[in-house]
């Protein structure tokens, strides 16, 4: 490794919580759900708490609420699934397991409850991927098109009324568009105004107009949307095994099922391996485990827009005047280091971690350039 270098944040994102029936339904038309082979239980929360909590680390969990529906009331959002007007959860749904999962979720300090969607997709005969998103469809040609706006609202509300309802109290600032469908500048717009601060998604898969397809980080009606790239397990895969996986020194993308076991009772396996997994990441000197979506944003800014060089002194010289600043970004940066640092020119310098071959350092910028020795 080079002597000081900004490492990339290692963020956890995870798609398609909040399903109770996990079976994949497309063949018959209907929603991919989290495709796991057997009903979730409170017990897959309780596996998400135990992965943030030995990391340390607010596990971005992406919601669809469609299943926390207790008395139809959904069934006003006419394209939220296969059934139209027919929609009935209230038979399916269970007051006891809801009320277990709604425990384990608002005592957990690391589930970060984020917005995905409520069923998943927008079944109209106009939609040749109706299971795709809630809040696109498309068309011949694989034309990307956003729904009408009033029903992105409706969908919007009663999300959050849902959470209201069954007193999750969480606040929801980080976004998943469901199957990566997404156009930049367009969706932002609606998201910011229910307070919507971070967009995780894969940005070779968004629609980019008008502009030059941005690389990592990208501020947009003022949220801010960094890249997820590709996804190391199948959406599907279940019982995991973490052991041969890859380094990873950006986001982990990632689904429900990936960190569950077929057996509830047997979640601990899977966590267990894919903990071990992340502590071998975090010794390489180029990542750096997140704490949250604000550090992973923060740290994203820095990493790709700061530049480090070196002064006629052999001093490392580290400037910041082209890093975006924004109140949803924290205002310090961290820095991996072979050998000790004990001056900080320009910014307060703490340390912050040790791992084997390198020390990491928290920097507090006062000015835009910092000189490290």
């Amino acid at each position: 490794m080079n002597d000081i270098i900004i490492p990339q944040p290692l963020q956890i994102v995870v798609d398609d919580l909040g399903w109770f029936c996990g079976d994949d339904d497309r063949e018959n038309g209907g929603a991919s759900r989290s495709g796991m082979l057997r009903r979730h239980c409170y017990k897959d929360y309780e596996a998400m708490n135990m992965l943030g909590e030995a990391l340390d680390q607010k596990v971005f969990c992406a919601f669809c609420l469609g299943e926390w529906d207790p008395d139809n009331r959904l069934k006003k959002l006419h394209y939220i699934s296969k059934y139209g007007e027919n929609w009935d959860n209230a038979r399916f749904y269970d007051k006891e397991e809801v009320k277990r999962c709604v425990d384990v979720i608002n005592n957990s300090p690391y589930i970060d409850f984020g917005l995905h969607g409520i069923g998943h997709g927008y079944y109209s005969e106009d939609n040749i991927k109706p299971d795709t998103s809630d809040y696109y469809i498309i068309k011949p040609g694989k034309i990307r098109e956003m729904v009408d706006e009033k029903y992105i609202r409706s969908i919007l509300d009663s999300f959050f009324e849902l959470m209201e309802y069954h007193g999750i109290k969480k606040e929801v600032t980080s976004f998943v568009p469901p199957s990566g469908a997404y156009r930049f500048f367009e969706l932002s717009r609606l998201l910011a105004e229910y307070g919507i601060k971070y967009v995780s998604t894969p940005m070779r898969m968004a629609k980019c107009e008008n502009m030059e397809r941005p690389d990592a980080f990208l501020i947009e009606n003022g949220i801010i949307t960094t890249d997820r790239e590709t996804d190391l397990l199948a959406w599907d895969q279940h019982s995991a095994d973490y052991t041969e996986l890859p380094f990873k020194a950006n986001t982990f993308g990632s689904h429900w099922p990936n960190w569950l076991h077929e057996d509830p009772d047997r979640n601990t396996f899977v966590i267990k391996s894919a903990i071990k997994y992340f502590y071998r990441c975090a010794e390489h000197p180029e990542t750096i485990i997140s704490r949250d979506m604000k550090f992973a944003s923060t740290q994203t800014a820095f990493w790709k827009y700061a530049k480090v060089t070196e002064n006629e002194k052999g001093e490392t010289v580290i400037d910041i005047s082209n890093v975006p600043r924004l109140d949803t970004m924290n205002n310090v940066f961290y820095v991996n280091s072979r050998f000790p640092l004990t001056r900080a020119e320009g910014g307060k310098l703490t340390e912050y971690d040790r791992k084997k071959q390198f020390i990491t350092y928290e920097i507090e910028p006062a000015t835009d350039k910092i000189i490290l020795s």
